[in-house]
């Protein structure tokens, strides 16, 4: 991982009550679940409220880090542990914005309809 990244990674900061991915035991490759951010710590550790699938229960998962966070590859057994946890679409919103187009005055419209 470049110096770069991981500095981005050490960076992140989502707000209390934002939504991200919570990945049971660290595992990326399962389908993830929606949590509410709880609490935000420097580096990007945050404490979560996992929404269970049948929707009526919260768990709570505290510590958890990014899932590209760097101290993962010597510490893998905290994201057994604790889940890790990613922006909804993989990227944090500043990025999203900046590299998704923007909408078409058709599909702009659509979406006003729509609402």
């Amino acid at each position: 991982m470049s110096k770069d990244k991981a500095a981005r990674i050490s960076s992140l900061q989502p707000m209390i009550a934002e939504l991200c991915w919570w990945y049971p035991r660290g595992d990326t490759n399962r389908e993830p679940r929606a949590a509410i951010v709880t609490g935000s710590n420097p580096g990007g550790v945050l404490d979560v409220s996992v929404i269970l699938k049948n929707g009526r229960r919260l768990e709570f998962a505290q510590g958890v880090r990014h899932r590209d966070d760097p101290s993962l590859e010597q510490f893998p057994q905290h994201a057994v542990d604790n889940g890790v946890w990613d922006f909804v679409g993989g990227k944090p919103p500043d990025v999203a914005a900046s590299t998704s187009p923007p909408l078409s005055v058709s599909q702009g419209a659509r979406v006003k309809a729509n609402q």
